[in-house]
């Protein structure tokens, strides 16, 4: 359950030869094969990258929406950081975080404005309409390209039911969702859109934390202007958040969040279901306030699955309520990383 040194180095050669070849590409070169999500930021490609000498990779093509006609080098304004904190602000290839191979300009075609899997709203946004001729054109605009892999961590749950904790690979996704959330919790990285649906399940079975299209990076002191967290998954933010954002405090602090996100992943992963059902909204009756999980209970319903010790007494204490009562992100990992290497 440990990290497997071997896949990594395998991973991360691949990224290198990738980013190469990517350096020296452009549109022509990728094969669109199907849409694999879009967004208020974008629409993500499934695509084959070809170069002139015969090499065939499979990528993920992220086409922008929000474009200002920005040049390529000034990407770090709202709304448009994704590549520069995966390229420039995180300062190593993370074995749990995606990599961006690199990035482009350029008029998308028509193939893919016209795909029948493509929302009309974005397809009107790709679009400009020349005032004097009348004539519609694609708008030049930013790409992406990002490694692919093959599922999400909700696909990958649905298909494996109650049977995500055989073998420890349970606990593996926790281990793996720790390691990437501690990990931008140290550069501080407040990625503000964490949910099964933007993790990725590679071929090696390794969960890789994606989709980092809304993520900001909080102040050397770990707060975060208050407009900033009002974007994202209201499902996946914790109550004091909510919290203050309702009480309007124009900067908050972003100490015991991913603790929180850690614990909601970890609940679905090992209990196979959401916590908290309605949340936000069936608890938000002027202060939001969680009740506290019954260990007890959640043991029960456990008892037939093979969990670790101390798991279910983890993901209790990483929802608690109050952040002053909450596990931190790191301390988290480090437990999570010894009941890996006790099952070992």
């Amino acid at each position: 359950q440990n990290a497997n040194p071997r896949k990594e180095k395998k991973r991360l050669e691949e990224i290198i030869v990738l980013t190469r070849l990517v350096s020296v590409g452009k549109l022509s070169n990728y094969s669109i094969s199907s849409i694999l999500g879009q967004g208020a930021n974008g629409v993500v490609f499934l695509c084959d990258f070809s170069v002139r000498n015969g090499t065939h990779s499979t990528v993920a093509l992220k086409m922008i929406l929000n474009y200002q006609g920005l040049q390529t080098s000034s990407l770090a304004t709202a709304y448009q950081n994704e590549y520069y904190i995966l390229k420039t602000h995180l300062p190593e290839i993370h074995p749990n975080v995606i990599h961006v191979l690199g990035h482009f300009c350029a008029k998308p075609t028509m193939e893919m404005i016209e795909s029948n899997s493509l929302e009309p709203a974005v397809r009107d946004c790709l679009l400009t309409t020349n005032r004097k001729t009348g004539k519609i054109t694609p708008k030049k605009t930013q790409f992406f390209v990002l490694e692919c892999h093959p599922h999400t961590l909700t696909q990958k749950l649905e298909q494996l039911g109650a049977f995500v904790n055989a073998g420890g690979r349970g606990l593996k996704y926790c281990l793996h969702s720790a390691r990437a959330l501690e990990y931008l919790f140290q550069h501080h990285v407040v990625h503000r859109d964490i949910k099964p649906d933007n993790i990725l399940v590679s071929e090696n079975d390794e969960l890789i934390l994606s989709d980092f299209g809304e993520a900001v990076i909080a102040d050397d002191e770990y707060f975060v202007k208050a407009i900033d967290l009002r974007a994202g998954n209201p499902r996946f933010t914790a109550p004091e958040v909510h919290n203050q954002l309702a009480q309007k405090e124009r900067k908050l602090f972003f100490g015991k969040q991913y603790s929180w996100e850690l614990g909601m992943l970890m609940y679905e992963i090992i209990i196979g279901e959401p916590v908290f059902d309605g949340y936000p909204d069936a608890f938000s009756h002027g202060e939001i306030i969680v009740p506290e999980l019954d260990i007890q209970g959640l043991q029960d319903e456990l008892s037939t699955v093979e969990v670790p010790d101390g798991l279910v007494e983890l993901i209790v204490q990483l929802l608690r309520n109050s952040p002053a009562d909450r596990i931190g992100i790191t301390e988290a990992l480090h437990t999570l990383a010894s009941m890996s290497h006790a099952c070992a």
